[in-house]
């Protein structure tokens, strides 16, 4: 990958210069450069930006942006950014401020293209802290080197800086397996040796091998610490052990730390396994073009508010990899998922690997082994952990073999605790009107006639009328009354009439 620049100036009373020579790239496209900068005059403070705006879309700020300095004169580094595609003459805007009464700045464009090109990443073999050397010996140095790059290599060859009291080859070229000399092909490895002598009077040194291709502009080094030990009592014993044979005794390094290198997640584009695990997690049915570009997106987002740091340990006939994982972003992300390869030197299957992690949802993308992570919620600052434990000791080089990409479903603002107001969704009743919390504020959502109820948060319903009570019909006086009309009318009949016709 190649880096172009021009840069226009424009004048004003704070000034700021950039050297076109001094861009440096790293690994996975990142790069920066040198700004100078002279201010006069007093403010309250300054700082060094990169206007965003002026940045491709799927190009990303690495770093703190803007970044404070000093209001006086001074150099210091751009903010890194990441350019993820290729492009040609990209202006991008930098601006120096002093913030004060007044305030004042100087711009300056930088044009930017970035091209195609290898991007060579060597390691040793195996992954060791130091070795250790005898007088006269000869020890075998074995390495990787792998291309990241978008294209193939061209020249690719390693310079080796012997130290004093050391013998070794000043270069060696490289080429991958049926390809040309210097040609490593884009996303493929080589192996390399060679040889190194211990002198008769050799000491702790440092050996360093310098990878480099003729389309690279940045070169990876490999710095190989010897370490020699006099030896004890001048009997010619030294006080570490030989190695056996011309090579150096492999060795598993144990421990290892790395800090993570991230890129947005590209997987779930072509990926129909992942996407099959996201669909199971979230229970949300097939997922749809416009959510699946959602969650790419929003990769480019929080990605670049991520810090992720893989821990390798190996003891007790046990080996245990823990990815941490901290969230710097200012918004919540729900449903926030990791996509996760482990490399198959730690384990052949998911099925070997015991897998914890607090808090999420875990499914098996892949049994090779891929895992996929799901958070339902993550807020800022928060601090997530998986760890993978397997039987025996592993070697802690494979470290440098893991991948992992970040996704999440949505962002939300995050309402500070002291301005909060209600709860999404939750209701109330207010008088007579029934209210719902909706972004952090009291909405009626209904005026209630008949009152609202408080226990139901509903609105109460027309009230019935009530009726007179109809109470049943009381016969007892009807039949008392009865009855004295039957005993005056027998009185009437044997007292009066039946006596007069008697008489008769």
């Amino acid at each position: 990958m190649v880096f172009v620049l021009m840069s226009v100036a424009y004048a004003q009373s704070i000034s700021i210069t950039i050297d076109p020579s001094s861009i440096t790239e790293v690994k996975n496209r990142e790069f920066f450069t040198k700004v100078s900068y002279d201010i006069t005059g007093t403010f309250d403070s300054c700082y060094l930006k990169v206007d965003e705006s002026s940045l491709p879309p799927e190009w990303q700020l690495k770093e703190k942006n803007p970044k404070e300095i000093d209001c006086s004169s001074g150099t210091t580094n751009l903010p890194k950014i990441l350019a993820t595609s290729t492009d040609s003459n990209v202006p991008i805007t930098i601006i120096v401020k002093g913030e004060g009464t007044p305030s004042k700045q100087d711009t300056e464009t930088l044009y930017v293209t970035v091209e195609e090109g290898a991007i060579l990443d060597a390691r040793l073999i195996p992954l060791a802290s130091s070795i250790t050397v005898e007088k006269g010996k000869t020890y075998k140095i074995e390495f990787n080197v792998e291309n990241i790059g978008d294209v193939d290599s061209e020249s690719a060859a390693a310079s080796i800086n012997c130290p004093s009291g050391y013998s070794c080859p000043p270069t060696l070229t490289l080429k991958g397996a049926g390809q040309s000399e210097g040609v490593i092909t884009a996303g493929n490895s080589i192996y390399g040796s060679f040889d190194v002598k211990a002198s008769d009077n050799p000491t702790s040194r440092n050996l360093e091998i310098i990878v480099s291709a003729a389309n690279s502009q940045v070169s990876d080094t490999i710095r190989v610490p010897l370490s020699y030990s006099a030896p004890d009592g001048g009997d010619g014993e030294g006080t570490h052990p030989s190695p056996t044979g011309p090579s150096i005794p492999p060795q598993k390094l144990k421990n290892a730390t790395k800090k993570l290198e991230l890129v947005p997640g590209v997987g779930l584009r072509n990926n129909t396994k992942l996407q099959a695990a996201i669909e199971k997690v979230l229970a949300k049915g097939k997922m749809s073009e416009q959510a699946r570009e959602n969650m790419l997106r929003l990769s480019k987002s929080i990605t670049s508010d991520l810090e992720v740091e893989r821990k390798f340990e190996a003891k007790e006939n046990k080996s245990t990899l823990k990815t941490k994982i901290r969230y710097k972003g200012n918004k919540t992300a729900k449903n926030f998922i990791v996509y996760d390869s482990v490399p198959k030197r730690f384990a052949n299957s998911s099925d070997l690997i015991k897998v914890t992690a607090a808090g999420a949802t875990v499914e098996v993308v892949e049994p090779d082994p891929e895992y996929l992570f799901n958070y339902p919620e993550v807020s800022t600052d928060q601090d997530l952990e998986i760890i993978y434990e397997v039987s025996g000791e592993k070697d802690a080089s494979l470290i440098n073999e893991t991948s992992v990409e970040f996704y999440a479903e949505s962002l939300e603002e995050v309402v500070p605790e002291e301005e909060k107001v209600c709860t999404q969704g939750e209701k109330r009743c207010l008088d007579n009107k029934l209210q719902e919390c909706k972004d952090n504020t009291w909405t009626t959502i209904e005026t209630c006639e008949y009152g609202c109820n408080s226990t139901s948060l509903t609105c109460n319903l027309e009230p019935e009328v009530e009726k007179p009570e109809e109470k049943p019909l009381n016969w007892t006086p009807i039949i008392i009354i009865i009855v004295v009309i039957a005993l005056a009318g027998l009185g009437y009949y044997f007292g009066v009439y039946k006596k007069k016709k008697l008489e008769v």
